[in-house]
């Protein structure tokens, strides 16, 4: 993407840009009817649209969108496509970044922006079947029915079949397909046909960001092959351009008029161009503005000692970074799998009280394997000059509890970890994220 692209895509972001609760990332362009959905409420999406952490994209026929993240991440989506952002924090300051999206079905192009090469261990996609670790900076990915072909057009990537063992990298210039009855991943070479209608379903003429898909090929045997393959056009070019030439003898006179006219035009838009580059210049200071970042600040100690309200805490687990170590859920067979999407976390907050501060505290697993459900609970302190907070198992919950930490400037969000089991020793441990409701 050229400089004067960026420029142009941090002028709309300033001049559309509202303060709203948590904002991740801005609507680019658009063409065609696209839906959000945002906590069980359906809204339309627009040029003007603030995207939110958890927000649902729907797109119909012929509907094209592209989002620019707080990062500079681009995510370009096709139409009849299902997009999710599942989790998203850009906190340069603290040096903390996350983002990871769901991408159910259709088409969508990624590249990644700041995340991607300052964690990319932290930038994760997912689709049905596959989750893709990013070691890239541009991923195509195409979902029909049960068929999921994933590119890699530039840098690499590392994809993963779910409850798996599966796994490949796939370099840039190859892909690979997945799909349930998949039993091994094969990498294969693209082919310029195998883009040609991702191309066309997610390419915005007017758009402001680079949407055509290129491929970047970093091996040694393929960049041989391309250059032979670049010199042999180069030969059919000159052999064409010589052609053209002598036609173009034979409208000389005509060919003159029209040159005149263009040179009007070029530079009446040079003169446009100028003075555009000079506005986003004087804008692009203010970038840092128009995404509300307030989430990615620890709440002040201040809140704390002059607050004196109650507030409840609602949120779920990030079964993202699924590792039989780390993040898991030990169900009734006592085996160790990904936390189930629908599995929430509840507390209560009291601001004013000096110590048992967290109560009520609820973690639901709705299905431990058996499709039955566990409810862990919990209490916990508030450790005001830091921020930070402990929690512990009450009732029949043991473990070892949890600890996080709190953000926003009226303590808006909670971010934290748990390791708890039940009486029959129905064990969760995973990062979790929850909002103040």
């Amino acid at each position: 993407m050229n400089t004067f692209s960026i420029k142009i895509i941090f002028l709309t972001l300033l001049l559309f840009s509202t303060s709203v609760f948590a904002n991740v990332a801005k609507v680019v362009a658009l063409v065609g009817d696209a839906t959000i959905t945002r906590e069980g409420k359906t809204i339309d999406l627009t040029k003007e649209s603030i995207l939110l952490k958890h927000d649902e994209i729907k797109t119909s026929n012929n509907t094209k969108v592209q989002l620019l993240f707080k990062d500079n991440t681009i995510i370009s989506i096709g139409n009849n496509s299902t997009f999710q952002i599942y989790n998203y924090l850009y906190d340069e300051e603290n040096n903390k970044f996350e983002a990871k999206f769901n991408m159910f079905k259709g088409t969508f192009k990624t590249i990644t922006g700041k995340i991607g090469k300052k964690a990319p261990e932290n930038f994760l996609l997912k689709t049905k079947t596959a989750s893709i670790g990013i070691r890239g900076t541009q991923i195509v990915i195409s979902i029909e029915d049960n068929q999921e072909k994933i590119f890699c057009t530039e840098g690499r990537i590392f994809v993963q079949k779910n409850n798996s063992n599966l796994s490949t990298s796939v370099n840039a210039g190859e892909f690979i397909s997945v799909n349930q009855n998949t039993n091994k991943l094969e990498v294969k070479t693209i082919k310029p046909s195998d883009i040609k209608n991702i191309n066309k379903s997610i390419s915005i003429k007017s758009n402001l960001a680079l949407d055509n898909i290129t491929i970047k090929e970093d091996r040694p045997e393929k960049a041989e092959k391309a250059e032979k393959a670049e010199k042999a056009e180069k030969a059919e070019k000159a052999e064409k351009a010589e052609k053209a030439e002598k036609a173009e003898k034979a409208e000389k006179a005509e060919k003159a008029e029209k040159a005149e006219s263009t040179e009007s035009t070029e530079s009446t838009e040079s003169t446009e161009s100028t003075e555009s580059t000079e506005s986003t210049e004087s804008a692009e200071s203010a970038i840092e503005n128009t995404i509300d970042d307030d989430l990615s600040e620890l709440t002040p100690e201040s809140y704390f000692e002059n607050n004196n309200s109650t507030a409840t805490y609602k949120g779920d687990f990030n079964n993202y970074g699924f590792n039989n170590g780390q993040q898991y859920l030990k169900n009734v067979n006592n085996k160790k799998v990904e936390i189930p999407d629908d599995t929430t976390i509840q507390m209560d907050i009291d601001f004013g009280k000096t110590n048992n501060q967290i109560s009520n505290g609820e973690i639901k697993i709705n299905d431990v394997g058996d499709s039955t459900s566990r409810t862990l609970t919990f209490d916990g302190d508030i450790n005001t000059s830091k921020s930070t907070f402990d929690l512990s198992p009450t009732g029949t919950t043991e473990g070892s509890g949890g600890s996080g930490k709190i953000y926003g400037s009226e303590a808006d969000l909670i971010k934290g970890e748990v390791n708890m089991s039940s009486s029959d020793n129905i064990q969760i441990k995973g990062n979790f994220d929850a909002e103040k409701q």
